[in-house]
């Protein structure tokens, strides 16, 4: 049973995290505020931010951009489809952090202490095949690839001390009680540097379906539902989205 989104409640983790420092208005999001937001959190891509662009099409489609109307612009297939943290749309409440899949997450650490783009990527993996499991899943494999390693890449860019990874000590923080952690430094996140992490992100993908068990079951899903041919499509479209 979905829970009815709240005044603080977001499908986003950064956009909660805003609302919670006082920089966003739950009730009414506003693009200098969100670059003022991104900005301090490390963010430089300016207009060209994927979060700018969100907001615009949220706006050309409902009228005004707040919390409600982004939990319903990521609705079924949307962003929180496969999520790391969040529920399927079609199976729970997918505006809240679950947080057994949030241990799950922490628990996806190779050594224990820091959680590489690997252990992202191999995590999103597993919780993809999960999803795909249910009939009512709809998210297309093209819009996966582009939505969640794209998401990842953001992730690992805000929250990772480095080459390390992401101590798995701030993922509680960050993903449950929507705040910064404590020994969080303000990163350098650049348009290149986003790219970068995110075309790593892809080829660990890619390297990872080559030799999974899921690989098979997941390309019989697709062609099953006659969704293959679009994915090359779906893939360009989203990074000329994100350029």
């Amino acid at each position: 049973m979905k829970k009815p989104p709240g005044q603080r409640d977001v499908c986003c983790p950064v956009l909660k995290l805003l609302a919670n420092m006082g920089i966003i208005k739950p009730s009414n999001i506003t693009s200098v505020d969100l670059k003022r937001g991104l900005d301090m959190l490390g963010f430089e891509n300016g207009d060209d931010s994927p979060f700018l662009k969100i907001l615009r099409k949220v706006s050309n489609k409902y009228g005004t951009v707040n919390f409600a109307t982004l939990n319903l612009h990521h609705g079924p297939g949307g962003e929180c489809d496969a999520s790391l943290t969040r529920c399927d749309y079609h199976i729970g409440d997918s505006v809240h952090a679950n947080k057994e899949r949030v241990r799950r997450l922490v628990a996806c650490s190779s050594d224990g202490r820091y959680i590489s783009l690997r252990d992202l990527v191999r995590f999103q993996l597993v919780l993809f095949h999960e999803s795909l499991a249910h009939e009512s899943f709809q998210m297309s494999l093209g819009h996966f690839i582009g939505v969640r390693m794209f998401n990842i890449a953001g992730l690992f860019a805000l929250l990772s001390d480095g080459d390390k990874g992401i101590p798995v000590k701030r993922i509680w923080p960050f993903f449950i009680h929507g705040r910064l952690p404590s020994d969080w430094t303000k990163p350098k996140i650049t348009a290149q540097h986003l790219t970068h992490t995110l075309l790593l992100a892809l080829i660990i993908l890619i390297s990872e379906l080559a030799m999974s068990t899921h690989t098979p079951k997941i390309a019989a899903w697709y062609f099953e539902r006659k969704l293959i041919p679009p994915i090359l499509g779906e893939t360009v479209d989203f990074a000329k989205f994100l350029m």
